[in-house]
Formats: C-alpha cells, sequence, structure tokens
C-alpha cells in the first residue's frame, strides 16, 4: 500500500495533512473456463481471462502459471496500472483421456 501525504499552511504556525491511499485491486473477467472434449495431444483453442487493475494503485504480477494439462500464454508485465488490462490465454493439451479440474 503506498500513501500520498500533502502538507499545507507549513511555515505560518499551523498545518494541515490529508492523507489519500492507494489499493490494488483485481477483477477477472470469468472465475472458470468450460472446455469441450478435445482428443489426446491435441490442443484446445484458447480461451481468455481478462484481467483489470480495478483498484487505485498499480496492480503488481509476480507470476502467472498453469500446470498439468493446461499451458498459458500472456500480455500482463509486472505491474498493471489502475484501469488497464492484460489478457492470459488458456490452453488445455490433454496428455490421457478424463475431466480435469
Amino acid at each position: 500500500m503506498a500513501a500520498s501525504i500533502f502538507m499545507s499552511g507549513c511555515g505560518g504556525g499551523s498545518s494541515s495533512a490529508a492523507v489519500t491511499t492507494t489499493t490494488p485491486a483485481v477483477s477477472l473477467s470469468t472465475l472458470s473456463l468450460t472446455l469441450t472434449s478435445q482428443a489426446v495431444g491435441t490442443p484446445s483453442a484458447a480461451q481468455t481471462v481478462t484481467v483489470v487493475s480495478s483498484g487505485t494503485a498499480a496492480l503488481s504480477v509476480s507470476g502467472i502459471a498453469a500446470s498439468g494439462d493446461f499451458s498459458q500464454t500472456n500480455n500482463c508485465s509486472t505491474a498493471v496500472a489502475p484501469g488497464a488490462s492484460c489478457v492470459i490465454n488458456v490452453i488445455f493439451t490433454p496428455t490421457a483421456s478424463g475431466t480435469r479440474t
């Protein structure tokens, strides 16, 4: 969390301070993806998740990872400015038949 402090009236014997706090926050376009049946070894079409920096401070992105039969690409930088967004593309390439969650 970052804070900005503005002091006015300094030197005249009195002063006042206004403190403005800034807070990062995130919004996602979806919290889950639904993938249809996919042939073993064949990648699915990419599904997109949009990440929006919805706070009043830059959103810090330390890493984005997929695991198992899922992979991802993204255009997210290490800091997403307030009001800006980036996109994560998720691809499913099954190594065996069966359901994944």
